[in-house]
């Protein structure tokens, strides 16, 4: 019974488009075509999955960069990111805390987002089986560069109020490992949609997104599936089926 699920999930992973909404950062992450909710046991816990940071035994530190369509002309687009889980003490009683920022920066636009997070771990052991919630405070900045604008005037109206904004926002995750071979994650993105628009005026809020999954771990083959919703997209583009299958 175990092989015939194996081959079914085999097929249908194999089947599979991965077409998520990858926004966050992570080499890792991002080869998966972003089915990482039920896999984020890294640094990267932070920005994927924050109920995944007490789910591990070891200190994270992950560190991105990407850069994206080299050779455009007048312009240069890259990201950098890093990601870090401290787990509170060594016998794991009061479980983790989690930073991450990503930078995304153009020649004429940059936005950075951090997190801060803290991660409980409610039944079970890490590395075994196990239950854990967690949370991310979120603080997005958004800005212009003037130097880099031609013919950068400040009284153009869509700079009356500024080159720069912040907004504030949350996220929510859960990962459950009921058996070695399996287990789950859910991830809530922007509970509180931010928007980065720089007249605060709502035109740029950026969408919650909810997302989950799960991973199988068999000793030849890596299944994950993972399904995103995001809310108040188009309706051609709120909901995005990824899988990923790692074969040893």
């Amino acid at each position: 019974m175990r092989y015939s699920l194996i081959i079914l999930l085999s097929a249908i992973f194999a089947a599979g488009v991965c077409n998520a909404q990858v926004d966050e950062t992570s080499a890792r992450a991002l080869g998966m075509g972003g089915a990482y909710s039920a896999a984020a046991l890294d640094g990267t816990a932070p920005i994927w999955n924050p109920g995944a940071m007490d789910a591990f035994r070891r200190m994270a530190l992950s560190l991105n960069y990407s850069a994206f369509h080299i050779g455009l002309d007048n312009d240069f687009l890259h990201e950098g990111g890093l990601g870090y889980v401290l787990h509170l003490d060594r016998r794991f009683r009061y479980g983790s805390v989690g930073l991450s920022y990503t930078q995304f920066m153009a020649d004429i636009y940059s936005q950075g987002i951090f997190t801060l997070g803290y991660s409980k771990r409610l039944w079970g052991q890490p590395d075994g089986k196990c239950f854990s919630l967690g949370a991310n405070f979120s603080l997005y900045y958004s800005g212009f560069s003037e130097a880099n604008f031609e013919n950068f005037t400040s009284g153009d109206p869509v700079f009356e109020d500024g080159t720069s904004s912040m907004a504030y926002s949350a996220d929510a995750g859960v990962y459950f490992r009921p058996t070695k071979w399996l287990s789950t994650g859910v991830c809530v993105k922007n509970l509180m949609p931010p928007d980065v628009s720089i007249s605060q005026s709502g035109a740029s809020e950026v969408p919650m997104k909810i997302r989950g999954g799960f991973a199988l771990d068999f000793d030849f083959i890596n299944p994950i599936v993972e399904v995103e919703y995001a809310m108040d997209a188009p309706a051609d583009k709120n909901l995005d089926p990824v899988s990923y299958t790692h074969l040893r």
